[in-house]
């Protein structure tokens, strides 16, 4: 990037507590999500992996909890014609995987996606992808506990047609009314969402492909023992989920949906350690049992999305059956995670092999070490991989695919409501 990587970071807290039950840090530089810390029992938890330094961040692209854009995972390198309703337009993602032997592959938006971007903090007031209506309820948000970003993507850039607005709310929500569960006497730590949307602008395509998440890592006992390696196995992670993705070799998708047999590897249902079974490598797509209409649109047209308030249901208390949900007995903290994505990319972190260092809270020294084995449980609400040429095939269509069309918003959320359950 031609201009310096903006790593300053911008907090957001918990509004209205002495300690906040929550801390939020987000840089504009990729909107990496350096940390999310828990304060509970008198214990303040940084949840979230993530380098030493967050110039390590620029150094090396490490897909440590940044947006990924404009298109997540995987897409196979090329020139396409895309087509919906009467618009066409020609896409051409571009390889970035040549040096592990997958030239045929561009992963996370190309070698220059939105985590590679400095993006620009706005007031609320000024957003553009928020209707008069849902900036009204942000002005009654504190400003610590709120920010909102954008970036445009021209038209062409990493091989994507149109010229794409973007916007991202982050916000840190207060604690509930009710602050202890009655039914597991679990403390409510408070909640955190963010709101992705887009819009394509006049200078360009008129359709484009998109499809946003976050690349995040969480390890929710990591600084309770900075003396040991931080492991993610002993996480039990439940999925509302009966199928997935196939992968080939290439771990390109197939578009064939695989069943997860019960008592299998891939069964997350009723909730199990990542460690149970274990996979040798931890990561794949899994599809929600839900309907699609039960939760808010992906693509919003124009004229709805500036009658409707979408914000509504994410800032009140209302809650869904969480599709995802998050617990380790060593911290006591459990993240119920919900969204209008239809699945989950689970990843655990494998990759990472070292590559770099850990924060200190965690254990890390400068230059020291990096995480290794499998040290966090990634959690990647999107689309599934290759959604842009399988959506026939995945029972996808139109309104529900990743692609984006003039006089439609894009809009895309991921809500993580944290809890605390006492030592006994």
């Amino acid at each position: 990037m031609s201009e310096a990587p903006a790593i300053a970071p911008v907090t957001l807290y918990t509004s209205g507590m002495a300690v906040p039950a929550i801390a939020l840090e987000v840089l504009p530089y990729g909107l990496h999500v350096n940390k999310i810390i828990l304060n509970a029992n008198g214990r303040s938890n940084d949840v979230i992996c993530a380098p030493y330094g967050a110039e390590e961040l620029v150094q090396e692209r490490r897909m440590m909890n940044c947006i990924v854009g404009r298109y997540t995972n995987r897409l196979p390198v090329g020139t396409f014609e895309l087509e919906k309703g009467s618009a066409k337009a020609t896409v051409s993602p571009i390889s970035n995987l040549s040096a592990v032997g997958l030239p045929h592959i561009s992963l996370h938006g190309g070698p220059e996606g939105f985590d590679r971007k400095n993006w620009t903090r706005l007031p609320s007031s000024e957003a553009r992808n928020f209707s008069d209506s849902e900036k009204s309820l942000l002005r009654d948000v504190d400003d610590e506990s709120l920010a909102i970003f954008s970036l445009t993507s021209a038209d062409g850039e990493e091989g994507f047609p149109g010229k794409l607005y973007n916007e991202v709310l982050f916000a840190v929500l207060p604690l509930p009314d009710e602050k202890i569960r009655e039914e597991t006497g679990e403390i409510e730590l408070g909640s955190l969402i963010i709101v992705y949307r887009s819009r394509l602008l006049p200078g360009g395509a008129s359709i484009t492909p998109i499809n946003l998440t976050h690349h995040w890592g969480f390890n929710f006992s990591a600084s309770l023992q900075p003396a040991s390696e931080p492991d993610a196995n002993d996480h039990v992670l439940r999925v509302n989920s009966s199928k997935r993705l196939e992968l080939g070799s290439d771990l390109m998708p197939t578009g064939n949906l695989v069943d997860n047999l019960a008592g299998s590897e891939w069964d997350w249902k009723a909730g199990k350690k990542l460690g149970d079974k274990p996979l040798q490598r931890l990561d794949g797509f899994l599809f929600f049992d839900r309907p699609a209409n039960s939760v808010q649109p992906l693509h919003v047209p124009l004229e709805n999305w500036e009658r409707d308030n979408l914000l509504a249901e994410l800032l009140g208390g209302e809650r869904e059956d969480a599709p995802v949900e998050v617990f380790e007995e060593v911290s006591g903290v459990r993240a119920a995670f919900f969204t209008n994505q239809p699945g989950v990319q689970v990843y655990g972190g494998e990759g990472l092999r070292g590559a770099g260092t850990k924060k200190a809270i965690h254990g890390g020294k400068p230059q020291g070490s990096g995480y290794t084995g499998r040290p966090a449980l990634f959690l990647e609400h999107h689309e599934p991989p290759n959604a842009l040429f399988l959506s026939s095939k995945l029972g996808r269509g139109d309104g529900t695919d990743t692609i984006l069309s003039e006089g439609e918003m894009y809009n895309n959320y991921v809500k993580v409501v944290f809890s605390y359950k006492p030592t006994q």
